[in-house]
């Protein structure tokens, strides 16, 4: 009896207010210019549902919706997120130190269903040298995808987030390189890989 009666409380309710519609919400309080990743839509940002009547004109439906967009105010906790609240250019402006670099890699199709902007992906070059056996090694820890493109064949063109000399360095490992792959990481992963490599011989 007693579910039967809050059954239909709520229908009564749904009558007065209409049905319920969702929108993204903040956890807490966002700082403006805060670059929406995967990490931020999944920790600072929630799902509400609230009639559909009053949810806010260009109010974002999912989380997801934010990934690569750049904060154009500051979002107190609790406050809609729209698109007018990102900013038009969704690129992540640079910190003092940083570069953003393109680089070609392999299986971008899988890529794109793995990790779009905002992960985090180890970047491993293999080599094949005309002295000496073939290798692979890590030339970035922990870098940041800004962004994925087609590239040629089944390639694809990932932009990078890296320090300054990590940059360099990756420059003169793809340059020489004959292959380059991207690891994605799980959400929040800042751990440091080291430096992780393997000849191949060492491989038998």
């Amino acid at each position: 009896m007693a579910r039967s009666d809050v059954r239909g409380r709520e229908r009564a309710i749904r009558a007065q207010v209409g049905p319920l519609a969702p929108v993204v919400i903040a956890r807490q309080p966002i700082r403006a210019r805060t670059r929406i990743g995967s990490k931020e839509a999944h920790q600072r940002l929630a799902v509400a549902r609230i009639p559909a009547r009053f949810v806010p004109p260009g109010a974002l439906r999912s989380p997801a919706k934010a990934i690569g967009g750049t904060l154009a105010v500051r979002l107190a906790a609790g406050s809609y997120l729209t698109a007018n609240a990102l900013t038009a250019d969704r690129r992540l402006p640079l910190r003092p130190g940083e570069r953003a670099i393109d680089v070609e890699v392999s299986g971008g199709a899988r890529l794109a269903a793995l990790g779009g902007p905002g992960a985090l992906v180890d970047v491993v070059v293999t080599t094949e040298p005309r002295n000496g056996p073939p290798r692979a090694f890590i030339a970035a820890d922990g870098a940041e995808l800004l962004g994925l493109r087609r590239g040629d064949r089944a390639n694809a063109i990932a932009t990078l987030r890296v320090p300054v000399k990590q940059a360099v360095f990756l420059t003169a490992a793809t340059s020489f390189g004959r292959d380059a792959r991207l690891l994605v990481r799980s959400p929040g992963d800042r751990s440091a890989a080291g430096r992780v490599a393997f000849e191949a011989p060492g491989l038998g």
